[in-house]
């Protein structure tokens, strides 16, 4: 038989055709008699290999079984037994062993069996053809049709086939060979599926409704050694194709799994992940030979080279294609099929199976650890399908057959599920309750999460507040494990907001090392305040390592408890065990060392005594001491919470305990309190077994058995009492318990006398007193009825509230089950609803007066599905009545009484009851919203009340763009046009609204919604939401919002500023806004700039009256379409209709500051204010730009030594604008930043600056909005990065730049200057002059000379315009910049000659030339050279020596012919030669 592994069955060959034997007979009744014989022992082999597979599912009891057998010589072939060295594996992971390879070769014994038995050649002839004829009678008549039924079926049926078969004398070798491998693979996939039978994990599944993953590949029972070696070790020469590589990997593989795994594991250590192209944004390489080449790829290329390895070797793999959840993939990113395909894989075929693999996720180790890449070899499709979803566009009908599961997952479904890390697939750690990584609660949380394999022992709980910078939020997060499979995990928010709960876990209790799990995001609408926990990130209850310290394993004690006053924890011990308590509480300060818990050490029992000062969450920690650890430490092994609801009162801590009371095995008996009564007598008595002495405050304890007792009288009030003891005579005293003495007739010591003293005959009457005091303090005076507060129980059916319709439709009242209520303020009436289908209304009236219905005093809601709730604030006292009605149909008018209640109220005079607005209907979303867009999660999420300062923002998540309206509706004023006081900004996935509220008072907002049909659109709105909002403070001033249009929704606008409608005529203000859709908008005809998607503008307002729109269109669009409206108006506050509404924008600042022309004042950071940065000329935030603007900055502090400045256009951020930009200091105390007008637009003026002239990153200290309306032509400034003038070290190259007053740093020249720079000492310099425009030859544009008290550069401007000169100091042979000074040239030199050429020698013999300046001479003519020199001793001009008079070198001469060299030379005392000092060109 061949390899089953490689899907090939060698068929068996019938050496002889049966034509021979088809006439005779008898020849085949005794074929057929003998072949059912033979068939009936087979079904008994099979039903006996069945049982033995069942009983050994492990390789190694498998083989070992099987091989037993075959020794003991019942097997039925020679042919199905095999050895461990030749075991192979099935598709499933497992062994394919020697039962499952003999199923195979059943019907193949059952043709062959004739042979063994007779040895007859012939007769074996005539039974292979009866076999083969049967079959092929079965095949043409359609009998077999279910290809995964036992053989031993098969055999049935072609027993009843048999003369059939045989007399029409059927000869078909080909049909017989192909029927023998067709059964033997029925039998192969029969095998598999009981292999893969459901395990008990499946049953879980089935009971606890949670996907429990099975990994089909056992991968702990595969050994890789040898073919991973392999894979590693490939020579360079043949990893240069495709072909040389895959043939050396499949060289020494005997399966088609080793050729997998050592494609796999090469690819995965050899290819690198191209991370540069991934941060580009490219591709990268995914040609097979490019990949092998390069050594580096994206996805795409990893999933190509291994389908080319595969394919080469004749391995069948698919190249898939789809979504995955990276690292870096938020739970709130949304999948649909739209989106852009970002991941590719592969899905290999294995023995008839198909499994996936993903090298680029094993090569990068999913960001966990290295040994994490073997999880993305032939990875469980259950695990896959967490992070990997297949959608091939361009099949997309069978891409979910690619996820290999029997039900695929769904996109939506794989969308919202929470991404599991590889580790805890691994650990199989699976959600229970939540399996969405993105939770929305508006109640206490409970999630629940699944240790299939009970292995977790550490588990920690990190709870980020997003709203807060992601800050751990302590005291949120209860995690505890009720059962060892099931972890509990308990969320209480303390505020309603958007936070990340990440959950880490680590099964080694040898290290404390976590590794992350998965991560929620819990968004937290109309949270309640609720008790916060203690702060404990860690798996409360009993840790493992506490049964090595003494603990019981058998120990239940819940590990949150719900307790009063006093309580008291029992554990269970294998021996005595020491033992420390320390209690925390979660809000009152309990730092665990007051006293409030205390332990005693028995020897089978551990008692923890515990009590509770304050009604709060507290945690309990017991500490223990290792076996292992040889000093005296203890360290924490269990946590338990609990929940106090009652405070003991008085709360008195136990007495102070040391780590001696442990030793000794101390017992305290009384008194059990830290604080005693000073000058009291008092009994002490405790327990030890241990001690040989024992003393309190000096005076020796008697030993009475086990107890040690004595009777003191307390000292005085302060002093400390402590019971000590030793363990033998000649022992130290050890401290074993410690009191506090307080003054009797104080506080609580004054109830609690009684508990102190010692009873005798002249004490009683003072504890029948203090018992009297107690029982007084504790006396409840239970004479007030419960019906006084609504809250009547057991009322009998007469009073039901309730109709037929009520209890027809489940409609059962919660919290008053009486018709009669009788209040002083008001009350709410709850109702539970079975079925969320109800319409409800609602009529209030006074009992005289049924007609006249004031339901402007009742609330009617619904906040959850299952309840109704009934807010009633009577506006008087008297008798009414309310009443609930409601229907079942939703189309349905007719509304029937559900509910009917008498309230009376005995309301006392003066308390004013202000009404709600009117409104008899529920309160909240009608259903119908969330057909036309809103999302479900908004149901209940979002409260139909809402309680506000000023403003209010409502944020509702939409599953496509809502248009909307809104109305808003005062209960106890007038207001006109109301829904001017609100604006929408609406997306695809969200829908917010804005409101402002002129009055302080309750009001009613009306949402309304735009219905779309896909026949028609009328445009008309519909009332689909109602809030009450109860605005306790009124925004001042009130103005309303700009007015809006469809298009302001259509292209998903966002005003940030002016939000008001009211803008000031002829002002300069900012308008912003932002879009995701729209392209391009203009404002009064001005183009809007862009940054990223906001849009800003600066604009003067126009005349009063005129209109004033923002408009935008899209990108495909020409028309623009209004979004929004302002009205300007005359800064007095007179409208264009003649209303004044002055006495509304006096109270406003930004109206005064914007007709002041006024803006809002430039920001300064942190930095610039602790350098003492100011503002002094240009205080605003924004600057026009006409002209040249100078902007000065205080420098108080002279510490700014290095400072820069960069212009961006805001819509193209890249320039940085430095031709624009001018900055200098003049004055040391003050830094000038001239601006040139740039091309039209809005720019970013960023000033950065630092005190340290080495720092290379300097910090931003002030930042303008520059506008420039400039049309004409820009003079840019040259280029220069940083300050203009002297560097901050100049004085060491022999500058003098100090005092208030600096060098000055621009000049302005008309055609040619000379510039003096002071100097204290003569230094190697020189300058350079460049120019935006081409200079004919900048070296010959300046002449340079110095001497000890100045640095003198002579210019020769060709043209008009701005030149930077740079001067720079030459030490050690290195040129440094010194300083660099801008040149503004009002009219050029005329003519323009240059000047002659300087040498070195020039400054270093100190040489001032006089004449001539021109540096071009002509030939053949007379000239007088003359220049000045202190230094140097002889010179000449043109060879001849020049004469010195005073200081200056004269010489006349005539030049010589064109082309010829006429030089200027000197030399000094020391030296013979002459250098040239000055180089003249004749022409």
């Amino acid at each position: 038989m061949g390899c089953i592994f490689s899907g090939r069955v060698e068929p068996v060959v019938v050496p002889k055709s049966c034509k021979d034997i088809v006439d005779d007979g008898e020849s085949f009744k005794q074929c057929v008699k003998e072949y059912t014989a033979n068939e009936k022992k087979r079904k008994k082999e099979l039903a006996e290999e069945s049982r033995h597979r069942n009983n050994y599912v492990k390789m190694g009891n498998f083989e070992k079984k099987s091989n037993s057998r075959g020794e003991n010589g019942k097997a039925s072939t020679d042919s199905s037994t095999v050895t461990p060295s030749s075991t192979r594996l099935h598709s499933n992971g497992e062994s394919f062993t020697m039962n499952q390879e003999k199923m195979t070769s059943i019907d193949k014994d059952a043709v062959t069996y004739e042979k063994k038995k007779t040895g007859n050649r012939e007769m074996q002839q005539k039974k292979q053809t009866c076999n083969t004829g049967i079959a092929k009678e079965l095949h043409n008549s359609n009998i077999v049709k279910e290809v995964n039924r036992p053989n031993t079926n098969n055999v049935e049926k072609l027993t009843k086939f048999e003369n059939k078969a045989c007399t029409k004398g059927i000869n078909d070798e080909r049909f017989r060979e192909n029927k023998i491998k067709s059964m033997e693979e029925n039998s192969i996939r029969k095998t598999t599926l009981q292999s893969q039978k459901k395990k008990p994990d499946d049953e879980q599944r089935r009971e606890t409704g949670v996907i429990v993953y099975q990994n089909t590949t056992d991968k702990k029972q595969w050994d890789f050694s040898d073919i991973d070696r392999h894979a590693l070790q490939v020579p360079d020469h043949t990893e240069m194709t495709v072909e040389t590589l895959a043939n050396h990997l499949s060289k020494p593989v005997q399966t088609t799994l080793e050729t997998v795994r050592a494609i796999y594991v090469w690819i995965t250590n050899n290819i690198r992940y191209n991370k540069d192209a991934l941060e580009k944004g490219s591709k990268g390489p995914s040609d097979p030979q490019v990949v092998l080449k390069l050594r580096t790829c994206m996805c795409t290329g990893y999933a190509k080279l291994f389908e080319a390895l595969c394919s080469y070797v004749h391995v069948e793999v698919k190249c898939l294609h789809g979504f995955t959840k990276n690292s870096k993939c938020s739970a709130e990113k949304t999948f649909t099929l739209d989106t852009k395909g970002d991941h590719s894989w592969n899905a290999v075929k294995i023995n008839e199976k198909w499994f996936l693999i993903d090298c680029t996720w094993g090569v990068q180790g999913i960001d966990v650890e290295e040994s994490q890449t073997d999880f993305y070899f032939l990875t469980d499709p259950y695990h896959l399908i967490n992070t990997h979803f297949p959608y091939m566009t361009d099949n997309p009908k069978t891409s979910s057959e690619w996820q290999l599961l029997p039900t695929p997952v769904s996109i939506n479904e794989f969308s919202k599920n929470i991404k599991l890390t590889p580790q805890a697939m691994k650990w199989k750690i699976y959600p229970k309750s939540h399996k969405h990584g993105i939770i929305g609660m508006t109640e206490p949380l409970d999630l629940i999460l699944l240790d299939t394999d009970e292995t977790l022992s550490i588990i920690k709980a990190v709870f980020l507040n997003t709203n807060n910078g992601n800050r751990e939020e302590g005291g949120s997060v209860f995690v505890h494990k009720e059962n060892t499979s099931e972890i509990n995990i308990k969320v209480r928010p303390k505020s309603y907001g958007k936070y990340v709960l990440k959950l880490y876990g680590q099964t080694d209790k040898n290290t404390d090392t976590v590794i992350m799990m998965m991560e929620y995001i819990i968004k937290s609408l109309c949270i309640s305040d609720l008790k916060p926990f203690p702060q404990e990130n860690g798996l409360w209850g009993i840790k493992l390592e506490a049964y090595d310290c003494g603990l019981c394993k058998g120990n239940s004690v819940p590990v949150l408890q719900s307790v009063k006053k006093e309580t008291e924890i029992r554990l269970q011990t294998t021996k005595r065990t020491p033992a420390i308590v320390k209690l925390h509480s979660a809000q009152n300060n309990l730092n665990g060392d007051e006293g409030y818990a205390f332990a005693e050490s028995k020897n089978d029992v551990l008692i923890i005594k515990v009590r509770f000062p304050f009604t709060d969450y507290y945690k309990l920690t017991l500490y223990l001491k290792p076996v292992v650890n040889v000093s005296d430490k203890f360290h924490a092994m269990a946590i338990f919470m609990l929940d106090c609801t009652e405070p003991a009162v008085p709360c008195i801590p136990f007495p102070k305990t040391f780590l001696d009371t442990n030793e000794f095995n101390c017992t305290i008996i009384e008194p059990v309190y830290r604080q005693i009564p000073a000058g009291t007598k008092i009994r002490f008595r405790m327990k030890s077994n241990i001690l040989q002495m024992a003393n309190i405050s000096g005076k020796r304890m008697e030993k009475v058995g086990d107890e040690w007792i004595v009777d003191i009288t307390s000292p005085n009030p302060g002093e400390a009492v402590n019971i000590m003891g030793n363990g033998c005579q000649d022992g130290n005293w050890c401290s074993l318990f410690g009191y506090e003495t307080v003054e009797s007739s104080k506080g609580i010591m004054k109830n609690l006398l009684g508990r102190f003293m010692i009873p005798c005959e002249n004490m009683k009457h003072s504890i029948e007193q203090c018992i009297e005091q107690t029982g007084d303090l504790n006396n409840l005076n239970n004479n007030d009825s419960l019906e006084r507060s609504g809250l009547t129980t057991n009322t009998p059916n007469v009073n039901d509230p309730r109709t037929k319709y009520a209890k027809q439709w489940g409609l059962i009242p919660k919290s008053h089950t009486s018709f009669k209520i009788r209040i002083d303020d008001e009350v709410e009436i709850i109702a539970i609803e079975s079925m969320d289908r109800l319409v409800y209304a609602v009529d209030f009236f006074h009992e005289s007066s049924e007609f006249i219905k004031l339901n402007e005093y009742i609330f009617l809601r619904k906040e959850h599905p299952d309840e109704v709730r009934i807010t009633i604030r009577p506006p008087s006292a008297g008798t009414y009545t309310v009443q609930l009605f409601g229907h079942i149909d939703k189309e349905s008018k007719t509304y029937k009484l559900l509910l009917d209640y008498t309230i009376v109220s005995t309301m006392k005079g003066g308390l004013v009851v202000n009404p709600y607005p009117s409104h008899n209907g529920v309160w909240g979303i009608l259903p119908e919203a969330f057909i036309l867009g809103l999302h479900n999660d908004n149901a209940y999420t979002i409260s139909s009340f809402h309680t506000c300062n000023r403003n209010l923002e409502i944020c509702f998540r939409t599953e496509q763009k809502v248009y909307s309206l809104s109305k808003l509706e005062p209960a106890n004023n007038t207001l006109l046009n109301g829904q001017d006081y609100s604006i929408f900004e609406s997306t695809e996935d969200c829908l917010k609204v804005k409101i402002k509220f002129p009055f302080q008072d309750y009001y009613k907002l009306t949402l309304l919604f735009k219905k779309f049909t896909k026949e028609t659109d009328d445009g008309r709105y519909f009332e689909m939401a109602n809030f009450l909002i109860d605005s306790r403070e009124p925004s001042k001033p009130c103005m309303p919002f700009p007015m809006t249009f469809e298009s302001t929704q259509t292209l998903s606008c966002s005003l940030i500023e002016p939000t008001s409608r009211f803008l000031p005529a002829q002002s300069t203000i900012t308008f912003r806004l932002k879009s995701s859709i729209g392209k391009t908008f203009q404002l009064g005809g001005e183009k809007m700039e862009r940054m990223d998607d906001e849009y800003i503008a600066i604009v003067t307002t126009p005349c009063p009256g005129d209109e004033f729109r923002i408009s935008g269109k899209t990108e495909d669009e020409d028309k623009y379409w209004a979004v929004y409206q302002y009205e300007i108006l005359s800064k007095s506050g007179k409208r264009i209709d003649g209303t004044d509404i002055s006495n509304i924008i006096q109270e406003s600042k930004e109206w005064d500051l914007v007709c002041n022309y006024q803006q809002k004042e430039v920001p300064i950071t942190e930095i610039a204010k602790q350098l003492g940065i100011q503002p002094l000329s240009h205080k605003g935030e924004v600057i026009i730009v006409h002209e040249l603007v100078d902007i000065k900055i205080s420098n108080m502090k002279n510490c700014i030594v290095s400072c820069k400045a960069t212009m961006n256009r805001l819509s193209n951020r890249t320039d940085d604008g430095l031709e624009y930009i001018f900055i200098r200091k003049e004055k040391t105390e003050e830094i000038t930043v001239t601006i040139s007008p740039p091309p039209p637009g809005l720019y970013h003026l960023n000033i950065y600056g630092h005190d340290n002239s080495k720092a290379k990153d300097l910090p931003l200290l002030l930042q303008y909005t520059i506008k420039s309306d400039c049309i004409g032509d820009i003079k840019p400034f040259p280029k220069t990065d940083g300050l203009w003038g002297f560097v901050s070290d100049a004085n060491n190259y022999g500058f003098q730049n100090n005092g208030a007053e600096l060098v000055p740093v621009m000049y302005k020249v008309k055609g040619e200057a000379t510039l003096c720079f002071p100097t204290y000492k003569i230094h190697k310099r020189s300058v350079k002059l460049t120019s935006e425009d081409n200079m004919p030859d900048e070296a010959k544009c300046t002449l340079v000379n110095s001497d000890n008290h100045s640095f003198n550069v002579t210019l020769r401007l060709p043209f008009m315009g701005y030149y930077k000169l740079t001067i720079f100091s030459e030490t050690d042979s290195k040129h440094h910049k010194t300083g660099t000074f801008l040149i503004d040239c009002t009219a050029p030199a005329n003519p323009c000659l240059p000047f002659p050429k300087t040498f070195e020698a020039t400054q270093d013999y100190n040489c001032v030339l006089i004449g001539p300046l021109d540096g071009i001479l002509p030939a053949n003519s007379s000239v007088t050279c003359r220049f000045r020199s202190s230094i140097v001793v002889s010179a000449t001009a043109n060879g001849q020596v020049m004469t010195k008079e005073g200081s200056e070198w004269i010489l006349t001469t005539t030049t010589p012919n064109t082309g010829e060299a006429f030089d200027i030379a000197g030399n000094l005392l020391d030296r013979t030669d002459y250098l040239v000092l000055f180089r003249y060109d004749i022409r």
